[in-house]
């Protein structure tokens, strides 16, 4: 299956929660079966996110200016930033799921998770 970078950098935050927003869902009452599936993919998403952060500030450093230890996009730079960064954000990459469970029907482990949050590109990844 194929994701796009903020597919991926959402997918992060999905399973692992946003501060005062979302517990994630790794949180979620669940077997530790499910639960170490979703650390296996949590690790990979982690790697992503790092990577995107990483460039995303590269970009930054491109098009800004540095002003009391940040980094501050100069307006007549910011229309090339926008560009650069959602053709970094729509980079595709090929997910294969079979590592992170195997032969597991992941669907029927999924169906036991207790959650009252909504997870769109988890959802996506395991084919629901």
């Amino acid at each position: 299956m194929n994701l796009k970078l903020h597919e991926l950098v959402g997918l992060h935050y999905e399973l692992n929660g946003i501060k005062d927003h979302s517990k994630g869902l790794i949180a979620q009452k669940m077997s530790m079966k499910m639960k170490i599936f979703l650390h296996r993919i949590s690790k990979m998403t982690a790697e992503e996110n790092k990577t995107y952060e990483e460039q995303r500030l590269e970009l930054y450093k491109k098009y800004g200016e540095e002003k009391d230890n940040s980094v501050v996009l100069l307006p007549e730079n910011i229309f090339a930033f926008n560009k650069e960064h959602e053709d970094l954000l729509m980079a595709e990459k090929e997910v294969d799921t079979k590592p992170f469970w195997g032969e597991a029907n992941i669907v029927e482990l999924f169906e036991q998770i207790e959650t009252d949050e909504y997870y769109p590109i988890f959802i996506k990844l395991i084919g629901i």
